[in-house]
């Protein structure tokens, strides 16, 4: 029996920004469509697919998502850890204003 994998999802004021980090940080490519941007997901290896689309309006229930990522050895993890601090489409927080 197959099972599917979720479609992890997220929401930016400009979803383009993040979607392009973490296509470069998953090595997967960045496909825009009505609903935002999509990493689709695939089955050999399996990962689920990624989802950057608008943020709702205020009143929509949010979670929390925490991600982990995973390395071959320590080459692989130092590799990934560069990557993430040094790109300009990096994930920031937002600040309340």
């Amino acid at each position: 029996m197959r099972s599917r994998l979720p479609t992890v999802a997220d929401e930016a004021d400009n979803p383009a920004a993040p979607a392009r980090f973490w296509a470069g940080l998953l090595g997967r490519e960045a496909v825009e469509d009505a609903g935002g941007v999509l990493l689709p997901g695939g089955e050999d290896p399996p990962r689920p697919a990624v989802r950057t689309g608008p943020r709702r309006p205020a009143g929509w229930a949010r979670t929390g998502m925490h991600l982990h990522l995973t390395s071959t050895d320590l080459d692989d993890q130092r590799h990934t850890v560069a990557a993430t601090s040094t790109s300009d489409s990096a994930p920031r927080r937002r600040t309340s204003s």
